[in-house]
């Protein structure tokens, strides 16, 4: 009995590690957090952008205001990654395309498929500011007028969702400044491990608790929130002995966490002294 037990602990190990390494590797094609979504600037009323990822293609709806005040769109087919930058640039973007503007018969008459043409007027690039993904760098350029901005994801509802479970997984910091001492977020020997997430009797917070090593774990509590179709997470993160004093808390922001078949993902970003930390982490349930 006890060696099917190890067996199976070494497939599962085996199965999330291959699942981090897949991740990490999609990660390099596609925009993380999945911007997929509408966003907007809440500062002026009618401007807005439709983004659709499929793959390693952004779709993009730009909604505005043309030099008339008169309501214009423009649309990009194909928001991709550069393919001439080595090394690849990080999975937060920058992501860019060709803008175009379009124009077809009228809505109420019958269509002619002849009559529609699209003109390019310029370039779009979206790229995320930080890793929590709440936030999204836009900058495009139409007939020769260039505009920067930042805008946040439109959120209509709240969509808690009850992720409680076990899950093997890992924590990865994908970026550090080079005078910071590694975070001990992982097992020493390996990146598998499981999370614990549990609900606390108070409405929204959340509890997520994994093991880093012989008696020694982490713990983030916080408060859920929606962003758009996704959710963040803000509160504290612990990490330290089981058996020592409560360690010091490090403020925490897990951003962009989509649930998907039993599995979640999510960016983190934390402050530990004056070294800021982001990464990712998520798993599959387990049980």
């Amino acid at each position: 009995m006890e060696s099917q037990v190890s067996a199976f602990r070494r497939t599962a190990a085996r199965f999330a590690a291959a699942l981090v390494a897949a991740v990490s590797l999609a990660s390099n094609a596609t925009l993380r957090p999945d911007p997929s979504g509408l966003w907007y600037d809440a500062n002026e009323s009618g401007w807005g952008l439709t983004l659709d990822q499929q793959g390693n293609i952004v779709f993009a709806v730009l909604f505005v205001y043309d030099a008339s005040g008169h309501p214009a769109w423009y649309v990009a087919s194909s928001i991709v990654e550069p393919n001439d930058i080595n090394p690849l640039p990080p999975p937060g973007g920058p992501f860019s395309g060709a803008l175009y503007r379009t124009t077809g018969p009228y809505f109420g008459g019958a269509f002619d498929p002849h009559a529609v043409t699209a003109t390019q007027v310029g370039t779009i690039s979206i790229a995320y500011p930080d890793a929590t993904g709440e936030s999204l760098g836009v900058d495009y350029t139409i007939d020769g007028v260039h505009v920067v901005k930042t805008v946040q994801r439109q959120t209509w509802q709240d969509e808690y969702i009850d992720f409680s479970g076990v899950y093997q997984g890992a924590a990865v910091v994908d970026s550090q400044a080079a005078a910071c001492p590694p975070p001990a977020i992982s097992p020493p020997l390996g990146l598998v491990t499981a999370f614990n997430v549990a609900p606390s009797f108070s409405s929204h917070k959340v509890r997520i608790g994994w093991s880093t090593g012989v008696d020694t774990g982490c713990t983030i509590d916080g408060t859920y929130r929606q962003t758009g179709r996704l959710a963040a997470i803000d509160g504290s993160l612990a990490c330290g002995s089981i058996d020592a004093p409560p360690p010091a808390l490090m403020p925490v922001t897990l951003g962009g966490i989509d649930f998907n078949n039993g599995a979640f993902t999510a960016s983190f970003r934390f402050q530990q002294a004056s070294c800021t930390y982001t990464g990712h982490l998520g798993g599959v349930r387990i049980r």
